[in-house]
């Protein structure tokens, strides 16, 4: 996904980018994985433009989390 963002920027893609996904957010603490997520999502967050990060993980608690209902 950072290989993907950084190649949308280099080549002047970046503004067809409105949602970045991160599943299996629960790794963000993993000491191998956890700091590619917050490379990616502070990256996403230093854009001029509005991205929406959504995050998932089926392991996290389910405190303050905001659930929407979507129709097919």
């Amino acid at each position: 996904a950072n290989m993907l963002v950084n190649t949308a920027i280099e080549q002047c893609n970046i503004d067809d980018l409105g949602m970045v996904i991160l599943d299996e957010l629960h790794m963000i603490d993993d000491d191998n994985r956890g700091y590619l997520m917050e490379l990616l999502a502070t990256k996403v967050l230093s854009l001029e433009r509005s991205v929406q990060i959504v995050g998932m993980s089926a392991t996290l608690p389910v405190r303050g989390a905001k659930y929407k209902q979507c129709k097919s």
